[in-house]
C-alpha cells in the first residue's frame, strides 16, 4: 500500500540519498536536461505501509523550479513491472498517474512526476468534501473503462484469502482469539457471492483518501492516483466502497446514503447491499493488514485506526442476516481485545 506523497506524510524532512541511488539520480537528471537544485532540500516521504521509500527531489529545468519523486522499490519485495504496466494502462484510460521518466530494474529505482501534496483527506477537512468526492468519481469511471486482460483477475480465492489476513493476523496473532466458523463462514460465503454476482471491471483496490490527490487549477478534472500497482479485474462496487467506507475518514451516514444513491443511479444492477458487503470485506482485510504491519514489520502507524473501523463494522454487519452474528462478536469479543492489545503495543514503544 503506497500512500499519497504529500506534505502531511513527510517523515523526517531533509534527507540524503544512498550513494548508489544518488549516482543513478544524477545521471538520469542529466539525461532529462535537469539539474538538482541544491538550494532546496531533498525530502523523505512516508510510505509506512510499504517496503518502498520515496523522496521529493528539487530540480531545475528550463521553465523554472520543479520537483520529481524518486521511488526505491526493492525488486525482491515489490512487483515493479506491474507498477510500470499498470501505470501505462491507467494512463491510456485518461487516469492521472505519475509519469515514469526512468527506471532501473536491478536496484528498483524509478523517477516519477510529482502529483502534488493536496490529497482528499485535506479536501475533506477544509470544506471541499463534495468537490473531492465528485472528482474521485470522475476518475473512478475512467479506471473502470480499462478493458479486461490488462490487469489480473480478482479471483474468488484471492478475495477469500484476504479475509484470512483479518482472521490470522488480527484475531489470532494480535488478540489470541478464535473466530467461530459458525459466525464467520456465512459471512465469507455471502461476501464471495456478492462479489461474484457484480459486473466485473478494473479495480484499483486501495481507492481512498490517502492515495488520491486533488489536482490544481479551475479546469482540473478528476484526481491524481497513486498505489495502483495491485489493480485487478473485480466487482464494480469495490473502489466505490473503498472511497465511501474509508478506514482513514468516517463520512456521516447521510453523506454515504446520498453518494450511494447517485452511484446506483449511474450503475443499474448495483444495490446498496452490494456496496455494503464489499465495504465489509475491504475493511476486514485492511485492519488485518494494519495488525500485520505492527506484528511483522514493527510499524505501529496504523494501530489507531483499527478500533474505530471495528466500531463502524459492527454497525454495518448488524444490518444483514448473514453478518448479524459477526456484528455481535466484533462488539463483544474483538473490540475489547483490540483495545487492550493496542494499548499494550503503544505502551511498549
Amino acid at each position: 500500500m503506497m500512500h499519497a506523497m504529500t506534505a502531511t506524510n513527510l517523515s523526517n524532512g531533509p534527507a540524503e540519498l544512498e550513494p548508489g541511488w544518488a549516482r543513478w539520480l544524477a545521471t538520469t537528471l542529466i539525461e532529462q536536461a535537469l539539474t538538482l537544485d541544491d538550494s532546496r532540500p531533498i525530502q523523505t516521504l512516508a510510505a509506512e505501509a510499504s517496503q518502498r521509500k520515496f523522496f521529493r527531489i528539487p530540480v531545475r529545468q528550463a521553465s523554472g523550479d520543479a520537483t520529481r519523486i524518486l521511488m526505491h522499490s526493492p525488486p525482491q519485495l515489490e512487483n515493479n513491472r506491474a507498477f510500470v504496466d499498470t501505470a501505462a494502462a491507467m494512463r491510456s484510460a485518461g487516469v492521472k498517474v505519475p509519469h515514469i521518466y526512468a527506471h532501473e530494474w536491478n536496484e528498483g529505482l524509478l523517477l516519477l512526476s510529482d502529483l502534488g501534496g493536496d490529497h482528499l483527506a485535506d479536501a475533506y477537512a477544509d470544506g471541499r468534501r463534495d468537490l473531492a468526492l465528485d472528482a474521485a468519481l470522475l476518475t473512478l469511471a475512467d479506471i473502470q473503462k480499462i478493458p479486461n486482460g490488462l490487469v489480473p483477475p480478482y479471483t474468488p480465492q484471492r478475495f477469500s484469502d484476504e479475509l484470512d489476513i483479518f482472521v490470522d493476523w488480527l484475531v489470532r496473532d494480535a488478540c489470541d482469539l478464535a473466530l467461530p466458523d459458525a459466525v464467520f463462514e456465512p459471512v465469507r460465503r455471502t461476501l464471495l457471492a456478492s462479489a461474484r454476482d457484480q459486473t466485473q471491471v478494473c479495480v484499483h483496490r486501495d481507492y481512498h483518501c490517502r492515495n488520491l490527490l486533488m489536482q490544481p487549477g479551475p479546469d482540473a478534472q478528476g484526481v491524481g492516483v497513486v498505489d495502483f500497482q495491485d489493480a485487478l479485474f473485480g466487482p464494480i462496487s469495490y473502489d466505490f466502497a473503498s472511497l465511501l467506507f474509508d478506514c482513514y475518514w468516517a463520512f456521516a451516514p447521510d453523506t454515504v446514503a446520498e453518494y450511494c444513491s447517485r452511484y446506483q443511479a449511474k450503475n443499474p444492477g448495483i444495490e446498496r447491499i452490494h456496496i455494503d458487503l464489499i465495504a465489509i470485506q475491504r475493511q476486514l482485510k485492511a485492519i488485518g493488514i494494519f495488525a500485520r504491519l505492527a506484528l511483522r514489520d514493527n510499524k505501529h502507524t496504523h494501530l489507531r485506526y483499527i478500533d474505530p473501523v471495528i466500531g463502524r463494522l459492527s454497525q454495518q454487519t448488524r444490518d444483514y442476516a448473514p453478518t448479524k452474528a459477526l456484528s455481535q462478536w466484533l462488539s463483544n469479543d474483538l473490540q475489547p481485545a483490540v483495545q487492550s492489545w493496542v494499548s499494550e503495543r503503544n505502551g511498549a514503544q
